[in-house]
């Protein structure tokens, strides 16, 4: 152990250094599936029930449907309820489906109900009620349907069409961990990938352990399960009629009891705590592959049947029925900081210890100095404990207001609105939070400049249900990643939509004095809204639906088949702005499309459509106006199974690969967990991509550094065979073990003097003048967030990051390695201890042509550019990096 290390050691046993190890970890490991009564091939009675542990209590019961023939006549249907149609179809014949089961969420909602005689049922509802995942549910005769959601705007009447389809046939075995058929293991199927419903279908595998379970899909879920056994692996994906199912696997294993105590500040017991495991459904690897294209598969199901767990006055949960191995469980408490923990199930009973959130509080003021009873405080961002806290409070009578629950590290993103009807929304950021000396919010409203208008038609008549969205001129400078762009007061507020009455009129009541804009909806389509300026003395709008403002961009263009000529009637168009996209379903009229509505500026054009690989248009500046595209040929695409193996024939474990087309362009590739990039990782298993060209392309190999490309034609390979595609391995660069030691220049009086004295003391391994040198290492430290890279010509060869807490005045430190610079993919993430009294990492890198280059960021501004020589026979190498 080097010098710099020992030092540490030193610390520690000197009591300076706190080592507090942290848990984390993205497994989803955690199933619960414990026995229950013997039912057949069918939809078992309240199967979901015995899914659920014993000393969990169930979901309230789902709400069934009157069928059409006990419905009420229209006329009796309240004036402000809208009614609904489900319809159910055969999908072969289109005869209505009589009788027939189907499901829905109608909010958060788990509903089911049954088709009256005539293949229809009613629904009455509110407007604006969130009606969706409408499906039938799998019988003996039909697999189900494709799940719909439906509007449920005022005025309108809605209905619901659901067309049976006939699916496929899932077939496989049960086994367990060492590949031992598991004969009787229940098997369970959902078909759709929603598991929080009673299961569509439970069989029971032969003696041999294998199953055949006949109209699955055309999404589905299964799991299996024994007396003693749960579910350790499932499937998942998409299956129909041409569907083979080769070689699929569920497999069970052993359970264990997962127990524990949660406590909080001052380690008192956590009364009230929630636990909730992870669920394997939400991975999305190359590695969850099978020998089927479009199925996968997935850890368990875990917390996606499971309830949340409770704790009572001690603290304690008890888990029961946990497959053996990784455990991931969310928990949250109130006014205490949430966190994913991941655990082994042997390691129980553990302690699980919770941080005590940062406090947010205030007071709220009228314009004249008096409290302001009513007012809607909100934070952003959420807490880390939505499950159990809102990130909400309505003021009382002395308009204060107390939040509690935030994460620290959150601090430098926050911000907060306050509404009270009458009055402008207020915005505050950064909040002031309470660090125990009584730091207060105090926030004055203003009087609001309330806005009102009219909407009408065309032709004069007023328009009703028309949706119009405020933007008053305050907005956040935190950026919101959801919608690209930073956020205004009235959205984060949620009063920033307001709806026209059935006169057209509408009223806002929270304006800020000042010019305002206003985006006003012609239709339902949400994509295509006209833009409205609002003087600063206007305080009433007339506002007329001409659908011509609504134009905008146009994209105009023909798509056919590169290889046939032939028009495609389906394709989706997406419009690239900085790094997200909208994607729109258009219909072609031999082949040629119209766009509408996209607002002006710098868009990248890409267009797909099923059973071609996605092309890149066009990149460019796009002013209002039309714009033809021309004619855009897709290449024919083809599901593909590849594997790269070296000149010995042994998968590659690791590395990168891309597609290349005939242009030389990288295409984008989707795997079968619906992941879609420009780069698949190589874990040894074959992967199977959607999206190549058919034909010849090049396949891009890259591993240490080294890309090689190989040609390769796959329009040659056979369906269902997998495409070997052989790479000599290359020689990987030598590797360093270093310890990096960041210091500010500006903290010290005589940098090269104390950086020569620091060296020195490291090389000569001086315990005694290191000692001496703490005090100086924690001042010199970086006094806020800092990132360094390790790079080479080919891109970033590892990273880390050094955090410094104020509050604690120490630091913490994170790094990972990168295999595969080219496509920018990282294996190993390790954290250090959260409690550092100066700033170290340990970091090993590749080391290129006998050097290594260093780059120091704060935020996004590089402070600090550094080449090293390396000696790779030395084990953890000091390396000062001063800037």
């Amino acid at each position: 152990m080097k010098s710099i290390l020992a030092l540490v050691a030193v610390l520690a046993v000197a009591g300076l250094l706190l080592l507090a190890p942290s848990r984390s970890g993205s497994e989803n490991d955690a199933l619960n599936l414990p026995a229950s009564p013997e039912v057949s091939t069918g939809l078992g009675e309240s199967a979901l029930t015995a899914l659920r542990s014993p000393n969990v209590a169930a979901r309230g019961e789902r709400a069934p449907v009157q069928g059409a023939s006990g419905a009420e006549p229209a006329d009796a249907v309240s004036p402000e309820l809208i009614s609904v149609t489900v319809r159910g179809e055969d999908g072969l014949t289109g005869e209505p489906l009589p009788g027939a089961p189907f499901h829905y969420r109608k909010g958060s909602e788990s509903c089911t109900g049954s088709l009256g005689p005539d293949g229809t049922a009613q629904l009455e509802v509110q407007p604006g009620t969130r009606l969706y995942a409408f499906r039938l549910m799998r019988t003996e005769a039909y697999a189900g349907s494709k799940p719909q959601a439906v509007s449920t705007t005022a005025g309108d009447k809605p209905e619901v069409v659901l067309q049976s389809l006939v699916g496929g046939v899932l077939e496989g075995v049960v086994v367990d961990a060492q590949g031992e058929s598991v004969p009787g293991s229940e098997v369970l199927v959902w078909n759709y990938l929603n598991v929080q419903t009673d299961p569509d279908a439970v069989a029971i595998a032969d003696l041999d352990g294998s199953f055949s379970i006949p109209h699955v899909g055309p999404a589905f879920v299964a799991s299996a399960r024994t007396e003693t056994l749960a579910g350790v692996r499932g499937l998942r994906g998409e299956i129909d009629a041409t569907t083979r199912c080769e070689g699929l696997k569920l497999v069970v294993g052993p359970t264990e009891v997962f127990e524990g105590t949660v406590l909080g500040a001052a380690d008192a017991p956590l009364e009230g705590a929630h636990l909730k495991l992870s669920s394997g459904l939400n991975s999305r690897s190359s590695r969850d592959s099978t020998s089927v294209h479009g199925i996968t598969t997935f850890r368990n199901l875990g917390g996606a049947v499971r309830e949340n767990f409770v704790t009572e006055a001690d603290g304690a949960f008890r888990l029961e029925g946990e497959p053996k191995g990784h455990i991931q469980v969310r928990v949250e408490a109130p006014g205490h900081v949430g966190d994913w923990l991941t655990f082994e199930t042997k390691e129980s009973p553990v302690t699980i210890q919770l941080d005590q959130g940062l406090v947010l509080r205030g007071q709220v003021l009228l314009p004249g100095g008096q409290p302001a009873e009513g007012a809607l405080v909100r934070y952003s961002p959420a807490p880390t404990n939505t499950g159990v806290q809102s990130n909400k409070q309505t003021t009382g009578a002395d308009g204060a207001f107390t939040l509690t629950g935030f994460d620290p590290e959150d601090r430098d993103e926050a911000f907060m609105t306050v509404c009270l009807e009458g009055h402008a929304v207020a915005g505050v950021e950064p909040p002031v939070f309470d660090s125990g000396q009584g730091e207060s919010n105090v926030v004055q409203l203003e009087a609001a400049q309330p806005l009102a208008g009219i909407v009408r038609h065309p032709n004069g008549e007023p328009a009703a249900n028309v949706r119009i969205e405020v933007d008053g001129g305050g907005r956040f400078e935190a950026y919101n990643p959801f919608v690209g762009e930073t956020r205004t007061f009235e959205s984060a507020a949620g009063v920033e939509t307001v709806q026209t009455d059935s006169n057209g009129h509408f009223t806002f009541l929270y304006r800020r004095k000042g010019a305002a804009k206003l985006k006003v909806w012609p239709t339902s389509d949400r994509q295509k809204w006209i833009n409205v300026e609002v003087p600063s003395e206007e305080d009433h709008v007339e506002i007329t639906l001409d659908p011509a403002l609504a134009r905008k961009v146009v994209l105009l263009g023909v798509v056919v088949d590169a290889a046939s000529g032939e028009p495609i009637p389906k394709v989706a168009l997406l419009p690239w702005i900085s790094s997200s996209a909208t994607g729109y379903a258009l219909d072609t009229d031999e082949g040629a499309f119209e766009l509408t509505g996209l607002e002006p500026g710098r868009m990248k054009i890409e267009i797909n459509a099923e059973g071609y690989a996605d092309q890149e248009v066009i990149e460019k500046d796009f002013a209002n106006g039309d714009h033809d595209l021309g004619t855009i040929r897709l290449q024919p695409a083809v599901h593909a199974s590849l594997l790269v193996v070296d000149l010995e024939g042994a998968p590659w474990t690791s590395g990168g690969l891309r597609v290349l087309d005939a242009r030389g362009e990288v295409v984008m590739l989707k795997n079968d967990s619906g992941m879609q990039s420009n780069s698949q990782q190589l874990h040894g298993k074959p992967l199977h991509l959607r999206g190549i060209p058919s034909g010849p392309v090049t396949v891009r190999v890259t591993a240490e550094g080294a890309d090689q490309d190989v040609a390769f034609d796959l329009s040659q390979i056979p369906d269902g065979e997998i495409a070997r595609i052989t790479v000599e391995r290359p020689e990987p660069p030598p590797r360093a073990s270093l310890v990096l030691i960041p210091l500010r220049r500006t903290a010290l009086e005589s940098p090269e003097e104390f950086i020569a004295d620091l060296q020195a003391a490291l090389d000569a391994k001086d315990q005694a003048k290191l000692a001496r040198t703490v005090e100086a290492l924690v001042a010199a430290g970086p006094r806020e967030d800092i990132t360094i890279r390790a790079v080479s010509k080919e891109g970033y060869d590892a990273g880390a990051t050094v955090s410094w807490n104020p509050e604690t005045a120490d630091f913490s430190t994170s790094s990972h390695a990168v295999t595969s610079r080219s496509t920018g993919s990282s294996t190993s993430t390790s954290s250090d201890s959260p409690h550092i009294p100066f700033p170290f990492v340990q970091l090993t890198v590749p080391v290129h042509e006998g050097a290594v280059e260093f780059e120091v960021f704060q935020g996004k501004t590089k402070v600090l550019t550094q080449t090293v020589t390396i000696d790779t026979s030395e084990s953890d190498q000091p390396i000062i990096l001063c800037y």
